[in-house]
């Protein structure tokens, strides 16, 4: 049995039939992402193809296939399925998590300080979902207004995260207050605050998301949260 870890954005309390198939009214079920035959058209150049802007050519997609964030992928073999999981018949078999297609290391396999690490925090011989406080590097700074589903600027925020993330209380509700202030938002507490601002997906997962049809009301994407999901297989 092995150790698999797979960090990124997730949705969680999915239903289910009695075969873990995922039914639940959110997920188009037919997504070519959730096809685990792995359909030709699932390739990285094709998904890339997808994500281009009016005027753009091929030339363009070879030059963002060459580019830093395609770079080290074989856009031919890498294959956009793998960038989706579900681990069905486990105790998290309710989650879905995605990454970036191109971050292959958000993902590790028989990781032996993986192993130490769940041994150090009590979670020996257990599947289980962490949920992060925050967004994953090099994402770490991006947050949206669940409202609007807008990123909201860092400048005016970061404080406010930095003191929530170290449980400064004495300083929390001050720069909640100044934040909200600062956006427009009126007199907002510290609590509230916490309900509007949560971490943005990646445009990375949001573009695959739309790629795939993987959910059937294409605002879902904005209800997943940073996560790592720890399983045996």
């Amino acid at each position: 049995m092995g150790l698999i870890k797979a960090m990124g954005y997730g949705l969680r309390g999915l239903e289910l039939n009695k075969s873990s198939e995922i039914v639940d009214s959110r997920i188009n079920t037919e997504s070519l992402l959730l096809d685990y035959d792995r359909e030709d058209d699932a390739t990285v150049r094709n998904f890339v193809r997808s994500t281009l802007k009016q005027g753009q050519s091929e030339s363009d997609l070879d030059a963002i296939l060459k580019g830093w964030h395609w770079g080290h992928v074989d856009p031919e073999s890498t294959d956009p399925f793998e960038a989706v999981q579900h681990f069905p018949e486990s105790p998290v078999e309710d989650t879905l998590i995605l990454r970036p297609v191109g971050e292959e290391g958000w993902t590790r396999r028989n990781s032996l300080m993986d192993v130490y690490i769940d041994q150090a925090n009590g979670h020996e011989g257990e599947d289980h979902v962490s949920l992060l406080r925050g967004g994953i590097y090099p994402y770490e700074n991006r947050f949206m207004d669940t409202e609007t589903f807008t990123q909201v600027n860092w400048d005016i925020i970061g404080e406010w995260i930095r003191s929530v993330n170290n449980d400064d209380s004495s300083f929390t509700e001050m720069f909640a207050q100044e934040a909200a202030k600062e956006l427009g938002w009126g007199n907002l507490t510290n609590e509230d605050l916490k309900k509007r601002i949560v971490p943005m997906p990646p445009p990375e997962i949001i573009q695959l998301a739309e790629f795939g049809k993987l959910f059937t009301n294409p605002e879902t994407v904005y209800e997943l949260r940073p996560m790592i999901v720890t399983v045996r297989r």
